[in-house]
């Protein structure tokens, strides 16, 4: 029969259809009517959506129209169109006309069906989009974007450095340390020490005080030879990890740099009770003897055989005669007359003066000297910086004597109560 042998619908040439709409739209188009030949180029996608030419005439013609946001979409749909057809370049040509435009509707969802037939242009195109959206205070988008192109290469360490600074900028702490904790990995496996202090440095400045973090910035500032900011990074490393012994004996071991022996000996006396309390002879052993080859002023070196000898009697035996960088201890002696006062502040004691072996009479200057690679500007600001830490030690250790002198006194004042009442109840009871 007739309908047996003629072929399907779907499959017959809409040529007797596509035709007559051809040549209006040719029409309307040499009229300049570009609204109208706008929408005949539209019935021809429609009957025919694969059809790339009536496409480009479409996406003209809009815009020319006036309708920039219908020529970008009609633009990005070709670019999937030449990428399911293997004409990548070509797939990027039309992407990038739909960019210029109308920017805004370049987006994600949209870029994300093109990433595997573009190949390596794919990172291009997605560089100009995010660069695109963030010069028109879009950085939503421009975030969306990049983060497209960090999950299709995750080795890519730049891209991901600019994907956490997005986050930052946007107030996604969580996001962004995720990501710089990345990027410091594969800094840290490739050897780029420069960039790896950069990205810890921000990790430390907006995620807060980080053990580790912390830790690694001292280690490299000291292997460096930038002993300044090693010393910043284990102060607060010191107040996050108060009983870490290895943070306080290389805290020590910066201020003995310094010359800051008073510091470095009550580090080292916080060192020695460290050790006493987690039970490691053989470590406060070690600990001094390396601390002796520090500095070799005599003083210094008496102050750490003291120290030394404290440390190795019974806690029992041990009185209040171990002089440290604060002085005689006066725990027992403030009450006596003639008892050692308190030490005055670093600010107004006067450069104490020692004499060599020779005799000569030198002034030990526990001034910081100026270093070569440090800006000198800020010497004075962290010179008074160290000053201020340096009286908040101090008085805390006086709170501490204070507070143990108040321990002891009550105990006493408890037994003379009782021996006071006692002897009162015994006149009582005595007979006239």
């Amino acid at each position: 029969m007739m309908h047996e042998t003629e072929a399907p619908r779907s499959r017959r040439p809409l040529t007797f259809l596509t035709t007559p709409v051809w040549e209006r739209a040719r029409r309307l188009a040499v009229e300049g009517r570009h609204e109208a030949a706008a929408t005949e180029y539209q019935v021809l996608t429609d009957l025919d959506p694969d059809d790339v030419k009536a496409s480009l005439k479409l996406a003209h013609h809009l815009v020319e129209a006036g309708h920039p946001a219908r020529a970008a979409d009609e633009y990005l749909r070709l670019a999937g169109i030449y990428v399911r057809l293997g004409h990548p370049r070509r797939a990027m040509t039309v992407a990038l006309r739909a960019l210029r435009v109308e920017s805004s509707r370049v987006v994600r969802v949209r870029l994300a069906p093109l990433m595997a037939g573009l190949g390596p242009m794919a990172a291009a195109l997605c560089e100009q989009v995010s660069r695109v959206h963030i010069l028109s205070g879009r950085p939503e988008q421009a975030r969306d974007v990049l983060g497209l192109l960090v999950h299709s290469e995750p080795t890519a360490l730049p891209r991901r450095l600019r994907l956490a600074e997005l986050d930052l900028a946007k107030g996604r702490t969580t996001e962004a340390m995720a990501e710089l904790r990345v990027v410091a990995d594969g800094l840290r496996a490739r050897g780029r020490t420069q960039d790896l202090l950069r990205v810890l440095e921000m990790m430390h400045a907006h995620g807060g005080p980080d053990e580790a973090v912390l830790r690694e910035l001292a280690t490299i500032y000291l292997r460096c030879g930038q002993p300044r900011r090693a010393q910043r990074k284990l102060e607060v490393l010191h107040r996050v990890a108060p009983r870490d012994r290895v943070t306080v004996e290389r805290l020590a071991r910066v201020h003995a740099t310094f010359g800051r022996l008073e510091s470095t000996l009550r580090l080292l006396g916080r060192l020695v009770t460290l050790a006493e309390s987690q039970a490691d002879r053989d470590e406060l052993r070690a600990v001094l003897r390396r601390a002796a080859s520090w500095c070799s002023d005599a003083s210094y070196q008496r102050a750490l055989d003291d120290l030394g000898i404290w440390a190795a009697r019974p806690k029992a035996a041990r009185r209040a005669d171990y002089r440290l960088g604060r002085g005689a201890s006066t725990r027992h002696a403030r009450g006596r007359r003639g008892a050692v006062p308190p030490p005055l502040p670093r600010w107004m004691r006067l450069r104490t003066k020692a004499a060599t072996a020779s005799g000569e009479i030198k002034v030990l200057d526990d001034q910081v000297p100026t270093l070569g690679d440090l800006d000198p500007r800020f010497e004075e600001r962290e010179e008074r910086v160290d000053n201020t830490l340096e009286l908040i030690n101090e008085a805390l250790e006086l709170t501490d004597d204070a507070l143990e002198l108040i321990d002891g006194a009550i105990p006493r004042s408890r037994a003379r109560s009782g021996a006071r009442s006692g002897a009162q109840s015994g006149a009582v009871g005595c007979p006239a």
